[in-house]
């Protein structure tokens, strides 16, 4: 049973490039594999259950203090 709203995914659609964005500018790759997340640069990666998770990934990769 899909329990999204219409608006709900683009806006979920949109996070994530911003975030697979900000990942690739900081040298990994981001992919959605069913319903998680994949971060990863060459031998490392980082499986995440949700996009918040992502965010706290990415943001460490920038440098922004946590």
């Amino acid at each position: 049973m899909n329990t999204t709203t219409p608006n709900e995914k683009p806006a979920t659609d949109k996070r994530f490039s911003t975030l697979a964005a900000r990942a690739a500018l900081a040298g990994h790759t981001l992919e959605q594999v069913g319903a998680e997340y994949v971060l990863a640069k060459l031998t490392y990666s980082k499986h995440c259950a949700d996009l918040a998770t992502v965010e706290t990934l990415v943001e460490r990769l920038e440098g922004v203090p946590v």
